[in-house]
């Protein structure tokens, strides 16, 4: 699953619109749709910001794992 996916499933599991998404880590709706359809990338800050949003009593964060072209897998 790639970073958009995950995003969008993310987004989806707690109802939010990409508008209300957005707003949340300061960014337009059109910037999260493109990070959902892989047209750009969220920053790493970002991410962490996302991840600590909603995975702050899991333990781990939301992107352990995933796969980049130029890198292979990149796992923490």
């Amino acid at each position: 699953m790639n970073i958009g996916n995950q995003i969008l499933n993310i987004r989806k599991e707690n109802q939010l619109t990409q508008e209300e998404f957005g707003k949340l880590f300061h960014v337009t709706r059109q910037t999260v749709s493109n990070w959902e359809n892989g047209k750009s990338y969220p920053d790493l800050q970002v991410l962490v910001d996302i991840s600590n949003q909603f995975f702050k009593d899991r333990g781990k964060n939301c992107f352990t794992c995933y796969h980049d072209s130029a890198f292979g897998n990149v796992c923490p």
